[in-house]
């Protein structure tokens, strides 16, 4: 698998693949955006593709105020274990994309995601990096 194919965890296994071009036509490596969670701004970076259907997915759950959780696998710099957070309509979320363009909307995966987060275990986003280990706990 190269560097620009994702394996993503609990979704049925597929290659995805990306490309990303700079204003000159170089390639460039995958944007990368965060998605910071609560008031202590706890940073989650995630490739802009994912953060993209994650927020969807996301708003339309908090527009119908169904809380639910988010889990992501960590990197191995912090544990390489699982991480899930709770969201609900008092969380607060901020979603920073690297790229100033949204990457096109792939409807297989939104449905995927969507009926992922509808479910016990809620919305897993696969790869994502959880920037700093939270104060007061162990890995």
């Amino acid at each position: 698998m190269n560097r620009n194919t994702r394996m993503y965890v609990g979704m049925p296994s597929f290659d995805h693949t990306v490309s990303h071009y700079d204003v000159t036509g170089k390639r460039r490596e995958d944007p990368m955006g965060s998605l910071f969670y609560g008031a202590s701004r706890l940073e989650i970076k995630i490739d802009d593709e994912t953060l993209a259907l994650a927020q969807r997915v996301i708003v339309a759950k908090l527009r119908r105020s169904e809380p639910f959780t988010i889990s992501w696998d960590d990197a191995d710099e912090i544990g390489d274990g699982l991480s899930s957070v709770w969201i609900s309509t008092t969380t607060e979320l901020h979603f920073k994309y690297d790229s100033a363009a949204l990457p096109p909307l792939d409807t297989a995966r939104l449905e995927q995601l969507t009926q992922g987060a509808a479910g016990t275990l809620g919305l897993k986003l696969g790869n994502a990096t959880l920037i700093a280990q939270p104060t007061g706990y162990d890995s």
